[in-house]
């Protein structure tokens, strides 16, 4: 449990890296939710807020890319933005992934206070009873 444990502050730190080179040409809210999900994480008691945090965080990350990129493919801005414009898609998509990692880490770490918590979401995801 503590490997994973140091997986999800690795996590953290390489989301947050994205994030720093993503703000290139975006207003990227991911840096301080990073530095903040690694600040909080040492808390057990906030580690359900972290994870719904990311859950919600995944979804506006989504829309933005759905919106953005193809504008920022289409062709109509200038040759110049093209360049940087690519990277921000490239860190952005690099960082949905360390986001989606970081929320089955959350998941496989708090299984029993989903459980308890969220019974619905709990049976949903499957976890295996842990008294059998």
């Amino acid at each position: 449990m503590e490997v994973m444990h140091n997986n999800i502050y690795r996590f953290y730190i390489v989301g947050a890296f994205l994030s720093a080179v993503s703000c290139l040409a975006r207003a990227d809210y991911n840096l301080p939710l990073m530095i903040f999900a690694y600040i909080l994480w040492k808390k057990e008691n906030e580690r359900l807020r972290v994870l719904g945090l990311f859950v919600f965080t995944l979804f506006v990350d989504i829309i933005w890319m759905l919106y953005w990129i193809p504008f920022w493919t289409s062709g109509i801005l200038g040759d110049w933005e093209k360049n940087i414009h690519y990277v921000v898609i490239f860190t952005s998509l690099a960082n949905l992934i360390v986001k989606v990692l970081i929320i089955i880490s959350h998941c496989s770490t708090q299984k029993e206070d989903i459980r308890r918590e969220f019974p619905m979401v709990g049976n949903f995801l499957k976890f295996e009873d842990s008294k059998r």
